[in-house]
């Protein structure tokens, strides 16, 4: 993640916020590199609760979605939406398949 985030700003991106996930299957952990160089991490535990199960869910689709934004493949590919029934009923680009 910290080779990924100074690559971003030794090229002078405009966002250079780096996010990542390590996981067992049952405790989520999400990190998150911001553009001044501050790092988080957000520990979940899966199965905790039904709220703590929709935060990981939301946590993975916004992670989705923002990477997939930066992507430089996600110009050239055709898109398609589609919503999750897991959350909030929001739009999210998905590749074709």
């Amino acid at each position: 993640m910290g080779l990924v985030h100074s690559g971003r700003l030794e090229r002078r991106k405009q966002d250079t916020t780096v996010y990542g996930i390590s996981s067992d299957g049952s405790t989520f952990i999400f990190y998150r590199i911001s553009e001044d160089s501050k790092w988080c991490k957000k520990p979940k535990i899966w199965g905790q609760s039904k709220a703590e199960n929709m935060d990981i869910i939301g946590c993975l689709l916004s992670i989705f979605s923002e990477t997939s934004a930066q992507s430089p493949m996600d110009s050239i590919i055709p898109q398609r939406q589609f919503s999750s029934s897991a959350g909030d009923e929001e739009s999210i680009d998905r590749d074709d398949v």
